[in-house]
């Protein structure tokens, strides 16, 4: 899964959810990212609320462009999460995470509103403030919580029911989202942010610029070029070995053939041996 990609007129699904633990209960910020295969809560969330861990999971992430991050273990938490001022709850299991995303905007309030009302819709997460995400529902949770009900509206938006709310996504027409300072939302392609060091700011890569070879981390590196060594292995008749040649990339690249120029050399060399008597 990517480091996210800015882009200035695309709602992501959010909504607002209370989390239950014990007799403690934390109203936080949720996105719905279906692109995720687990579930996860920030690490500072958890702890806030005392959560227990009953188990762990060692992950490797996969990241927009196919780099990987090395496998990391997350604490696995279960909770019980309810829509905004009701007291119907569903349990679920979530990995923690120290960061999910960036910035991402909320539903600006506006002309909006009254298209919604018509409809009987209330949106939880609406405002010009940006709180952090500390909830990320993946495709193991997301499919439970649906109901079936969509709806399209006339702003070109989707209005999404769930168990937890009514949430938004699209590409509006005319919705106005201001004060984001360059950041309107975000096309998230892949939410785990790797570790970053004051050096990794002036790297190539963060700017999308790498070689083939870096987008893989270093036991999928290995692994690569043994199954390359393998497969061009063969041995003759007479006991010997031959290997192809370990090309850096995964295709060889398009070498022109000199072999006109060999010759000619060749026949040179001849033609110059064979003049002072040597032939």
């Amino acid at each position: 899964m990517s480091t996210p990609s800015c882009m200035r007129e695309v709602l992501l699904m959010t909504l607002m959810v209370e989390v239950v633990s014990g007799n403690m209960t934390k109203r936080v910020r949720c996105l719905l990212d279906c692109g995720s295969q687990r579930s996860y809560i920030l690490r500072s969330t958890a702890e806030a609320l005392h959560l227990k861990s009953f188990s762990s999971e060692k992950l490797t992430h996969s990241l927009f462009g196919g780099a990987r991050t090395e496998s990391k273990n997350h604490k696995r938490y279960s909770m019980r999460l309810r829509p905004v001022g009701r007291s119907t709850g569903y349990q679920f299991d979530f990995l923690d995470q120290d960061i999910i995303c960036g910035v991402i905007p909320r539903i600006p309030k506006g002309p909006l509103l009254k298209e919604l009302k018509g409809h009987r819709i209330w949106i939880s997460d609406m405002g010009d403030d940006y709180p952090e995400i500390e909830l990320l529902i993946g495709s193991d949770i997301y499919g439970q919580i649906l109901t079936g009900e969509v709806i399209q509206l006339n702003e070109g938006l989707t209005a999404i029911n769930t168990k937890l709310g009514w949430t938004l996504c699209g590409e509006p027409k005319e919705l106005n989202v201001q004060n984001l300072e360059g950041a309107q939302s975000m096309l998230i392609t892949n939410l785990h942010v790797q570790n970053m060091k004051a050096s990794d700011m002036w790297d190539l890569e963060r700017i999308g610029i790498t070689d083939e070879v870096q987008t893989f981390s270093k036991a999928v590196e290995d692994q690569l070029v043994q199954e390359q060594f393998l497969k061009g292995l063969s041995r003759y008749e007479d006991g010997r070995y031959c290997v192809s040649l370990p090309w850096v990339l995964k295709f060889p690249p398009n070498i022109a053939s000199n072999r006109h120029i060999a010759e000619k050399k060749a026949i040179c060399h001849y033609t110059e041996i064979k003049e002072i008597g040597l032939l």
